[in-house]
């Protein structure tokens, strides 16, 4: 009994000091009195807590508020610089990688292209080099890292460090578990169309819906699914595929071994190669194609517009599964929104027979391709404040 009431006692400790943690880092600067009001703790707890979160540096006493009789009360500030994180995003033919502190500020960014000879494992070894000059080139303290959060183009297991199936990499069943050794930090993974809709919305323009989608188009489709303000991934870890429902009855076989997938049709390496399959000259980006649509380039113009149509097909089958507050675009195209946006919308509501959705439904991305790395950096700092840095 002595023992579980001596376990009971360090859950509430823990939850207390998270919480304070995570009312600290949302507030910026708050004193004692506002932080034991808006919690419904007491004083004393909160003086505890605070003054073991000074000591290990990641919130300080600086500066005074307003009184309204008596002293004037002491602010208790945020310390973004005080623990930084390393988010990764790992793609077919590029290692992404940015150091980040608390409030999800990039501080250094590095990437590298890789070639198909590149096994899965030179591929980590790759990204802890640039990690490592990172660190010494910056000379960072090791002790300030938190952790290294992977985004991963597959199914993840993020609870046993799993990475199950990518077959946009070719990689399956690969245990992240013995690389916290070889990177010398914890490690997190998650699939890149859910560290997207974190990053998204955390630091986007859908931070203040509860329930929303984040569709990325990159080499292929994924989409991150956020309800009730919490990342949705089902009890088998596979929800939000939706980049492999079945769009068409066509015989284009997708990477998963399936035909007729959504990211045949809707993904930016689909876009490319549709157009590079009928047009005499290639393109190689889609800024390029871009460029080609506003030259008034005929095969351009056709292939964007038979694109938009099937990303509008997978949008309405969305919009009609989940009812979201908001659908956000992310990648490279949804740089180029004014340019199809209200198409878009027009087919989407051209094909429903059930309800027309508004524009304003549908937004894209503000953070400029970086949602996914955001996200991953952020899965280290989630783990701090959810044990309220007990563990540092």
């Amino acid at each position: 009994m002595i023992l579980l009431n001596t376990i009971n006692q360090q859950i509430i400790k823990e939850t207390n000091r998270a919480r304070i943690l995570k009312l600290i880092k949302e507030k910026k600067e708050i004193t004692i009195k506002d932080i034991a009001k808006e919690l419904g703790t007491s004083i004393p707890t909160v003086i505890s807590n605070v003054n073991e979160l000074i000591e290990i540096g990641i919130i300080k006493e600086g500066g005074v508020a307003e009184s309204s009789g008596g002293r004037k009360p002491v602010l208790i500030r945020f310390v973004p610089e005080s623990r930084l994180s390393f988010g990764i995003n790992i793609s077919p033919k590029r290692i992404s990688i940015a150091l980040m502190n608390l409030d999800a500020k990039i501080l250094v960014e590095k990437s590298t292209e890789y070639n198909d000879s590149y096994s899965f494992d030179k591929i980590l070894s790759r990204t802890k080099e640039i990690i490592e000059s990172i660190i010494t080139e910056n000379e960072i303290d090791r002790n300030k890292i938190l952790g290294i959060g992977f985004s991963l183009p597959g199914i993840v297991d993020e609870e046993n460090l799993i990475l199950e199936n990518a077959p946009n990499i070719n990689v399956k069943g690969f245990d992240f578990r013995p690389y916290e050794k070889f990177f010398g930090f914890p490690v997190y993974i998650e699939n890149e169309a859910n560290v997207a809709a974190i990053g998204e919305s955390e630091l986007g323009i859908s931070s203040h819906y509860n329930n929303m989608v984040f569709v990325s188009i990159t080499e292929g489709i994924g989409t991150g699914i956020i309800i009730q303000n919490t990342l949705y991934k089902s009890t088998n870890k596979r929800a939000g595929e939706f980049g492999h429902m079945r769009i068409t009855d066509d015989q284009i076989k997708c990477n998963c071994g399936r035909t007729g997938c959504w990211e045949m049709y809707a993904s930016e390496t689909a876009l490319l190669k549709r157009y590079n399959d009928k047009s005499t000259t290639k393109v190689s980006t889609v800024s390029e194609l871009i460029s080609k649509i506003e030259e008034k380039d005929i095969i351009a113009c056709e292939v964007f517009n038979d694109y938009i149509r099937y990303l509008a097909v997978g949008i309405e089958n969305i919009i009609l599964t989940l009812s979201p507050e908001k659908i956000i675009i992310g990648g490279k195209i949804s740089k180029y929104h004014k340019l199809y946006e209200k198409n878009l919308v027009e087919y989407i509501n051209r094909e429903s027979i059930l309800y027309p959705i508004e524009e304003s439904i549908i937004g894209y991305s503000i953070l400029k391709g970086r949602a996914s790395i955001l996200g991953a950096g952020l899965l280290p700092v989630y783990q701090l404040i959810r044990t309220g840095a007990t563990t540092l």
